[in-house]
């Protein structure tokens, strides 16, 4: 009852906010708005940004996948979009050249603003045709060569704070193999946020007592190494993921994939399964050669309760030149900004990552266009700003209570990950073995 009576809200909302809606008014007040105003227009704007969430396999609550779809949602569709507070996004413009960046130009803006000022008309029926739904039992990449399940259910409440667990998976293999991609299909799409995937070649997690039924806590367990393959994320809306250039998905007989996993209520109680689908490699693939560097704050964390701003800075100096592909803030629910850059020896200061709004329901693995180049004797600074007010939204205490470091949601992380590649040139095993920072003086 409780799941019907939200949607029926959600839908009453959404049909207010077409004509009460300042934006939407001020949108026929100038239908066009410089832009052409049928659905043809815009339907590539909700396919390449919208539809990889807003669809069943998916993790948002309804569809955006047709014209009646489309023209259902259109006045939400509208604010959304024009807020910008969708497409999620969280870096700042201009701080970093981020691969898939979901950042809506003005051009998108304006077609969407037009089409919704204009009474949302289909346009050509080629437009307006329905698109098939994707198929609950679709695989991106086709059947898998395995697919793995949790050992047990996880347990998830009607309502109340999300739940943050690692799900550790036993790979049964017999001989080492190398992984080309991973998809994940949760059996309510809706219920999980995000996973951040680690290989623990050790089989050492298993020792965690009770890990059948997942290990608590917003980061993975001490015994799993995310540096052997990577920075691997699945975010709600991903297909199948697949190692960027540099990296090799190894994995040995005796290997765990470990989930640490961002599950959401749904207003219904619910056990949850995951399934995880592995493709293999066919052919040998070449050793990989990028190593996570895993920055955390120097220090210990003291967020007294009640305090509006505290600031954590860091820093830290590359003993040896490295390129940066890709990059991991590590903060929970109290963060309010984070700005990392680099400095070079000759001065230079080179964005690597801003994000003026901090969202854990947003965060993810941010991969450059191109990778980063920075010379040994850069120097890494970063800081967080954290918010332990009640008048922070996301605060999970209430009333705030002192908070000190911690892999919890009522615990906070003050650290960077960065992905990173050796220069052209150097061996890969000795840069590996001496790529271990330092703090900058």
């Amino acid at each position: 009852m409780g799941a019907l009576i939200a949607f029926l809200a959600s839908a009453v909302a959404a049909s207010l906010l077409v004509s009460t809606s300042p934006v939407i008014a001020a949108a026929k007040k100038s239908p066009n708005g410089g832009a052409a105003s049928d659905y043809a227009h815009v339907s590539h704007i909700l396919e390449t940004q919208c539809s990889s969430c807003h669809s069943p396999q998916g993790g948002a609550p309804f569809n955006l996948l047709t014209y009646d779809d489309a023209k259902q949602w259109g006045g939400q569709i509208l604010d959304v979009t024009q807020s910008r507070y969708m497409p999620p996004w969280l870096p700042a413009p201009g701080k970093g050249d981020f691969a898939g960046a979901r950042r809506l130009s003005d051009a998108d803006l304006a077609a969407i603003r037009g089409w919704v000022g204009a009474g949302m008309p289909p346009g050509p029926a080629s437009s307006a045709s329905a698109k098939p739904a994707a198929s609950e039992a679709e695989w991106a990449l086709g059947k898998p060569d395995a697919v793995l399940t949790l050992a047990a259910l996880v347990k998830l409440p009607g309502s109340g704070p999300d739940v943050f667990t690692s799900l550790v998976v036993p790979i049964e293999i017999e001989e080492p193999r190398v992984l080309r991609a991973i998809q994940i299909r949760p059996s309510d799409p809706q219920a999980v946020r995000s996973v951040w995937l680690t290989l623990d070649e050790s089989g050492q997690v298993q020792n965690t007592e009770g890990w059948q039924q997942g290990i608590a806590g917003m980061e993975p367990p001490p015994a799993a190494d995310s540096s052997t393959a990577g920075l691997m994320f699945w975010a709600s809306g991903s297909r199948a993921i697949q190692p960027r250039t540099g990296e090799r998905w190894a994995v040995r007989p005796g290997s765990d994939l470990v989930l640490t996993t961002h599950l959401k209520t749904t207003g219904r109680k619910q056990t949850l399964q995951i399934q995880i689908g592995l493709y293999y490699a066919t052919a040998t693939s070449p050793a990989g050669t990028a190593l996570v560097l895993q920055l955390q704050h120097n220090g210990a964390i003291e967020i007294a309760a009640g305090a509006a701003r505290t600031q954590l800075e860091d820093t830290y100096t590359l003993p040896q030149a490295a390129a940066v592909t890709a990059i991991y803030p590590r903060a929970h629910f109290l963060a309010r900004s984070l700005d990392a850059y680099a400095t070079t020896p000759a001065g230079k200061q080179v964005p690597l990552l801003s994000i003026p709004k901090w969202d854990v329901d947003w965060l993810e693995v941010y991969s450059y266009r191109a990778p980063i180049q920075l010379p040994a004797g850069s120097i890494l600074h970063w800081w967080y700003v954290y918010d332990n007010s009640a008048e922070n939204p996301h605060n999970p205490s209430d009333p705030p209570i002192a908070v000190h470091s911690g892999s919890g949601p009522r615990e906070e992380e003050a650290g960077l990950m960065l992905e990173l590649l050796p220069p052209a040139g150097a061996e890969a095993a000795a840069w590996r073995k001496r790529m271990t920072p330092v703090p900058a003086k």
